[in-house]
């Protein structure tokens, strides 16, 4: 069980709830989490399940020691400059794509403890992936309890502050990059007269199964290709067709974008 006098949310949209269902798995109790929000929908729902509802983010910082900022990056600073000048001797979180912890750090104190970090949406399946950026003088307690959050959901990865913006494409904003591959395929499986409940099964599992292979046979994804292609049979001449269109560029120059954005997010900071 952690220690922290309470965990408190700025937000509590979807990656707020994941993380707070991690944080209630390591024992945390429902009273000792508490939440802003401006949506009523929220609110009603986490007053339900115990937590904490506080009525703007000055009360919410006054109630925990670790905070959590998982609003948009748009309205990051705005939450900033509420809270400035109440942070010193805590820890505050951020998940906000694209602000790196020295701009969080400038709109608080220097006695702001911050950590950053990456998170992605299969949290809420206690499947995620969430890389922290390596944080400079943030006592061990601290990094010690998000990264146990954290784990309570998925895999933690700590990489240096420069290249998190990069890792966003990695393993961030690309849940909704196989999202999107799943639902071709199943368009095209309706198209060839299978189901989609039909379509929609196989793929995810065929995706979900092969995730596990990788991962499990310590095999490179080279040498998985190789594996399932026969020469000159069906999957080789589907693989043509990503040669011909150039599959890895598309992929270059969705990860460039992506990242660009992020760096546009944090205003080249």
């Amino acid at each position: 069980m952690l220690n922290a006098s309470g965990i408190a949310f700025s937000g509590a949209g979807n990656m707020a709830g994941a993380i707070i269902e991690a944080v209630l798995k390591t024992g945390v109790t429902a009273d000792k989490i508490f939440i802003y929000d401006v949506n009523p929908e929220r609110i009603a729902y986490f007053r339900e399940k115990g937590i904490g509802i506080c009525s703007s983010n000055i009360e919410l910082v006054n109630k925990a020691d670790i905070v959590f900022l998982a609003v948009k990056p748009q309205v990051i600073y705005s939450v900033l400059s509420e809270i400035s000048g109440l942070t010193d001797g805590k820890c505050i979180v951020s998940i906000a794509a694209g602000i790196s912890s020295e701009s969080v750090r400038n709109a608080l104190s220097d006695e702001t403890y911050i950590i950053r970090a990456l998170p992605n949406t299969p949290m809420l399946d206690l499947c995620g992936a969430t890389v922290i950026a390596e944080p400079s003088g943030v006592p061990d307690f601290y990094i010690n309890t998000v990264r146990e959050i954290f784990e309570a959901a998925g895999i933690v990865s700590f990489l240096p502050e420069n290249l998190i913006n990069s890792v966003i494409p990695v393993s961030s904003s690309s849940p909704a990059f196989f999202f999107r591959m799943i639902s071709a395929m199943v368009r095209e499986g309706e198209r060839l007269g299978i189901s989609y409940e039909d379509s929609l099964k196989l793929s995810a599992y065929t995706m979900l199964g092969s995730a596990k292979l990788l991962l499990n046979s310590g095999r490179t994804p080279e040498e998985l290709i190789r594996q399932v292609s026969s020469p000159g049979g069906t999957t080789v001449a589907a693989l043509t067709a990503f040669d011909d269109f150039g599959f890895e560029g598309f992929i270059r120059e969705a990860f460039k974008r992506c990242v660009n954005r992020a760096d546009e997010l944090g205003g080249g900071k």
